[in-house]
């Protein structure tokens, strides 16, 4: 252990008697290094006995015989390993274990259960860390023959080393600073040397810490937040050791720091994606539980307008019942556009009437310091889009204008139709040529540095503080509109604000011809008593598209589950189209019974349902070629899409 040892070299032990822990970790680490497992702490200590090399070890701190923090003593009495990390796990989160481990020595806690990728980084920064530090104390030992061959060498590994390196005399003063610690401290390394250490260092190595440098203890690793001479801020972790004489003993210590603002960035994306996951299966589960209770209330109410007379007073109470449950149903199809399993529903949008509807929602949202503009221009061309997820667009557009101007503004969002030749396709925007309505959304901000709106479309890219944005809002605004046949624009200037354009394409006649619903509710001409197979397994749900496709004309047969269903068309009855239930109980769900139908009975014309679909199940009936109708839905809806099924 009195040589350098290269990172890819370095040996790593580690104690734990869970084998799935034990065999986790050696997995993880091997890769990089040297791993050398046990099951317990005797069988750790036997192996440094024999006088192996230890450059990292890993303690669980709860195991047979003897716990970790007995066996971390037991490593510290022999001289040849006092210096080497020992990192704790534990599922425990405990002060006082902590504080015991630090004591003796550990440099880091590790709670189980872990991350591999975190635990990966930061066992890497002590590796890496723990190999300076003890190159520079043992270069310390031989330097004392030859204060030439001394300076040459430090000289050297201060140069060379990723890692910045800075030394400090028995009162503080900067005697040698390398150029990777004043890249870190953004300054040049010769004004930092014969200045006091100072900032968040400084803080930190004094009173006790300079105290137990002073006695030749290590001070284990430490995180600051600096701020450089330029004002930007940089995370660093640091350790320090003392640098000792024979003679004179204290003479100062040296002060390892290595910048970890990346890596704590990536601890923070992927705690923050964990969250959202989380968030987004909760959301999705009470979302789709939500849609099968909005399809009973809306249906029911559904139909109840139409036998209701016009003169009944329940009639005012049943449309505001509607018409809430309506609004509803808009809420859960946000929250399944949050999780990622909503189905697109395009249609023909007025875009006018859409940003119309908005700007209400929007002038309580963004709040009383910004003023919310609108400039419509009229008869614009319908665009075929997701109503739903051009609103989120939209919003989402609002929501940055609006932290772009911290003090207040004008947020302008103007509608407008353009026809675009190819001579204007050129260059950097890069639209193709046709027909397009236009939403410009114009803030009066801090506007921003082309550098920033080249890339302000990338994933998980902001400007923003860690808590302030996600950096995904933007890059979901621009897959909307490129997955809509569209383009976006950004232009901005630092102290004039930003102007986003979205182009949406104009929708073709035949869309539109497509997406024309009928003006009035009447018996499908296809019907002409047609059979229909429903497979669902909710009573209430089931009761309804009895009633619905009964007015509509078909004749109904009703089964509980997919299995139900096969059985039903296996027995040889007629059925015309198959309306199932993505979900049902019994092994088989309503996809399987479509492919297993579609493959025995090539006629047979099949519609499915659901109120959520996930990404494996969108891919499954995307291959299948199956049509989809979405809860809640009224009768009309489920016309039309019988309608398209039949043909």
């Amino acid at each position: 252990m009195n040589s350098w040892v290269s990172e890819q070299t370095a040996h790593i032990l580690v104690a734990d008697d869970e084998p799935q822990n034990l065999r986790i970790l050696t997995e993880l680490l091997s890769d990089t290094y040297a791993v050398h497992p046990f099951s317990d702490g005797a069988s750790l200590l036997r192996y440094l006995d024999k006088g192996k090399p230890a450059d990292l070890i890993m303690l669980d701190v709860i195991m047979p015989g003897a716990s970790g923090f007995e066996v971390c003593e037991k490593i510290r009495s022999r001289s040849a390993y006092q210096d080497v990390p020992v990192v704790f796990l534990t599922s425990l989160d405990s002060v006082k274990d902590e504080a015991r481990g630090l004591s003796l020595g550990g440099v880091d806690f590790i709670i189980k259960p872990f991350s591999p990728l975190v635990v990966l980084a930061r066992l890497r920064n002590h590796v890496r860390l723990g190999l300076a530090t003890r190159y520079i104390q043992t270069q310390n030992e031989l330097l004392e023959n030859t204060v030439q061959d001394r300076t040459r060498t430090l000289a050297t590994i201060l140069e060379a080393s990723p890692i910045g390196l800075i030394t400090i005399d028995g009162v503080g003063t900067v005697k040698t600073c390398n150029p990777a610690a004043g890249s870190i401290l953004g300054s040049q390394s010769t004004d930092i040397v014969g200045s006091p250490l100072r900032g968040g260092l400084a803080d930190h190595i004094a009173g006790d810490e300079l105290q137990s440098l002073a006695a030749g203890k290590r001070i284990p690793g430490f995180e600051r937040n600096l701020k450089r001479p330029d004002g930007s801020s940089v995370t660093v972790r640091c350790s320090a050791s003392s640098l000792q004489d024979d003679k004179e003993g204290y003479k100062g210590a040296v002060i390892a720091i290595e910048d970890v603002s990346e890596q704590k960035l990536i601890e923070y994306q992927l705690h923050h994606a964990q969250k959202m996951e989380a968030i987004g299966r909760l959301t999705s589960g009470l979302a789709h539980d939500f849609n099968n209770l909005l399809t009973v209330v809306i249906g029911n109410l559904d139909l109840m307008d139409k036998v209701l007379p016009e003169s009944s007073p329940v009639r005012e109470f049943m449309s505001n019942a509607l018409n809430g449950s309506l609004r509803s149903a808009e809420l859960t199809r946000q929250l399944l556009a949050f999780s990622r399993k909503q189905v697109l529903q395009q249609r023909l949008v007025d875009v006018n009437r859409l940003v119309r509807s908005m700007i209400t929602l929007l002038s309580r949202t963004l709040g009383d310091t910004v003023e919310v503009k609108l400039a419509e221009q009229n008869d614009l061309w319908p665009v075929l889009v997701d109503p739903s997820q051009l609103d989120t667009a939209v919003l989402n557009l609002a929501s940055n204008a609006r932290d772009a101007m911290p003090k207040g503004g004008t947020l302008t969002i103007s509608t407008s139709r353009r026809t675009l030749t190819k001579d204007q396709t050129n260059g950097k925007c890069e639209i193709p040529a046709g027909d397009y309505v236009v939403i410009e959304v114009q803030d009066t901000g801090i506007g921003m540095p082309s550098e920033v709106a080249d890339r302000i479309f990338e994933p998980f890219f902001t400007t923003k503080a860690l808590d302030k944005g996600t950096g995904i809002g933007l890059a979901m605004v621009y897959g909307f509109v490129k997955q809509s046949g569209g383009a976006i624009t950004v232009t901005s200037e630092v102290g004039s604000g930003t102007t986003i354009c979205l182009y949406l394409p104009r929708a073709t006649e035949i869309q539109a011809q497509d997406d024309v619903l009928p003006a009035t509710l009447t018996k499908t001409a296809e019907s002409g008593g047609k059979t229909i197979l429903i497979v669902e397994d909710c009573i209430p749900i089931q009761m309804l598209a009895r009633h619905q496709l009964t007015n509509l004309g078909y004749k109904v047969i009703v089964a509980d589950s997919a299995l139900h269903g096969l059985a039903v068309l296996e027995n040889g009855v007629t059925v015309h189209v198959l309306f199932s239930d993505v979900l049902t109980p019994g092994g088989m769900n309503g996809i399987d019974l479509a492919r297993t139908a579609k493959s025995r009975w090539p006629d047979l014309r099949i519609l499915l349902t659901t109120g959520s679909l996930d990404e494996a199940l969108r891919h499954e009936v995307n291959e299948i070629g199956l049509s989809i109708l979405i809860k809640p839905y009224r009768q009309s809806d489920l016309e039309q899409k019988l309608n398209e099924t039949i043909g």
